[in-house]
């Protein structure tokens, strides 16, 4: 009797071990759950104060064009004053401000241009640059404003960016965020075709066509121009790298500049694999038959490098070209022959690329 209870002990103590065991084996997966929840809720808390911080940061450097009525513009400014909004626009340096070149011609050769502010601060613009080609124009304002970083670098695909801008002429912030994802992107945009356009999926609203596009960090990477009209979270935007080059060319020459090498062009990772090409953009038509006799280049050929940097994208490309212009420097180009190691080099007089 006594073996039988021993053994009887010896079993409980083994059953209340076994369940010690089993209960610590379940604390031990319990445990690294609550540590990716409580890890998830401090990444996503410290996340969202940096986007608040952001967002803080540039409101002040937004504002509201709009275009007065003839009898207005004597130094009145108040509501009365105004037809309507226009767009979105930001400041680029202490008083000059950037917005969209397709919405502000809208209305003329912009005589009547205020910006408005989102405390009711109201004061006269005029247009001091444009471009058509790159849907860019700047104001120059009679107040001094904080200016934003711009990034004169593309933004990734996957890149988490915001916007922020005055939509339906109220006199309030939309705010509005999503991702990049699309690069080097051709549209039409009131019946003018641009290329190298950033594709977002974050909604941009009717009056929003000038905000600036802004990743985490709080810099510039582009500039809201348009939405789609079917799907309203696709957008379009110009990349900073554009910005950045024509307030350059604004600074430099008083105006902004148009460069074209003329040389129609193709992006495609896919064919320059069967190239055997490591990079490069190819060359579908030429438009500038200087070029021929230059560079004596065809149809086909592979610009690989310019000025000695390699040309991953078209952005590329245009960049290097325009700092050749502000810089005032020749081009170096250099042209791969499809399926060969034969390269092609020349030097280009950008004299000859300035329109």
């Amino acid at each position: 009797m006594r073996g039988s209870l021993d053994i009887i002990v010896l079993l409980s103590r083994c059953s209340i071990a076994g369940i010690s065991s089993k209960r610590d084996s379940e604390l031990s997966r319990i445990k690294p759950i609550n540590d990716v929840v409580t890890f998830s809720h401090t990444f996503l808390k410290s996340l969202e104060d940096s986007v608040k911080a952001v967002i803080h940061s540039i409101l002040e450097s937004i504002v509201m064009v709009m275009v007065g009525k003839d009898a207005c513009v004597n130094g009145q400014t108040n509501n009365d004053c105004f037809n309507s909004s226009l767009a979105t626009g930001f400041y680029v340096d202490k008083n000059i401000i950037l917005s969209a070149h397709h919405v502000v011609k809208k209305f003329g050769n912009g005589d009547n241009l205020y910006v408005l502010t989102y405390d009711g601060d109201y004061s006269k613009a005029s247009i001091i640059a444009e471009s058509k080609d790159d849907d860019i124009i700047f104001l120059a304002t009679e107040r001094n404003g904080k200016p934003l970083n711009i990034r004169n670098a593309v933004a990734d695909i996957g890149s988490i960016v915001l916007s922020a801008g005055f939509a339906y002429g109220l006199l309030r912030y939309f705010i509005t965020y999503g991702f990049v994802s699309g690069l080097d992107v051709k549209a039409s945009v009131d019946d003018t075709e641009l290329e190298g356009l950033m594709l977002l999926n974050m909604p941009i609203l009717p009056g929003m066509s000038g905000a600036p596009i802004i990743d985490i960090y709080g810099n510039v990477v582009g500039m809201a121009i348009s939405r789609s009209v079917l799907f309203n979270e696709l957008s379009l935007a110009i990349p900073s790298t554009r910005i950045a080059r024509d307030l350059l060319m604004l600074k430099k020459f008083g105006r902004i500049v148009t460069v074209k090498l003329g040389l129609k062009l193709l992006q495609s990772s896919s064919l320059l694999k069967n190239l055997r090409a490591e990079n490069g953009v190819i060359v579908v038509g030429i438009l500038n038959k200087k070029l021929v006799d230059i560079c004596k280049v065809g149809v086909g050929d592979i610009l690989v490098e310019a000025n000695n940097m390699k040309i991953n994208s078209i952005e590329d490309l245009r960049n290097i070209v325009a700092m050749a212009v502000i810089n005032n420097s020749a081009i170096y180009l250099q042209f791969k022959s499809p399926n060969s190691e034969f390269v092609k080099q020349c030097v280009v007089d950008v004299d000859t690329l300035i329109m």
